[in-house]
Formats: structure tokens, sequence, C-alpha cells
């Protein structure tokens, strides 16, 4: 038969079993909603690069020249969006370590 002492402990182990299922599951509703999003702005960005480039070549009809309006097209959407990239990443570390007290837990 168990001893009180042997019963605490599995009492003990039982919880961190289902503390670690709930990590688990909260963890992957997290993951599952960041792709989720992610494919929503895949499509919103599809749309947005639909319309740029229908700009490009409204701008800059098609002839010889459209190769090189195109390529500073380019090269000025990835300046943005890398600084843009920059923000977002400051903003997500900010908001982490808001949250840094909960995770002490």
């Amino acid at each position: 038969m168990y001893n009180l002492k042997q019963l605490y402990q599995l009492k003990q182990k039982i919880r961190l079993l289902e503390d670690e299922k709930n990590r688990v599951q909260r963890d992957l509703r997290n993951i599952t909603a960041g792709y989720i999003i992610a494919a929503f702005g895949f499509v919103a960005g599809l749309a947005w690069r639909d319309l740029s480039m229908s700009l490009v070549e409204y701008l800059f009809p098609m002839g010889k020249d459209t190769i090189l309006a195109k390529f500073i097209y380019a090269v000025l959407i990835s300046i943005a969006l890398a600084f843009a990239s920059i923000y977002v990443l400051r903003f997500i570390g900010k908001t982490k370590k808001k949250k840094g007290i909960e995770d002490i837990k």
C-alpha cells in the first residue's frame, strides 16, 4: 500500500504533467494561429503585389526601360520592408518583455 508521502509525490507529478499538457495545448494553439495569420498575410501580400505590378506597368509602359524601373522598384520595396521588419521585431520584443513576469512562474 502507498504511504502518504508517495501519494503526495504522485499527486505532484500528475499536476506537473497536467501543467505541461496545458502548456503544450496553448503553444499549439498559438502556433496554429500564427500559421493562419501568416497565410492571411500571404494572400494580402499577393493582392498588394498584383496592385503594385499593375502600377509599375501603368507608370512605365512595356518597353526596354521597364526592367530598370522594376529593378529600382524592387530595391525600394526591399529597403522599406527591411525597415518595417525591424520595427515589427522591436515591437514584438517590447511586448515579450512585458509578459516576462508570467514566464517566471
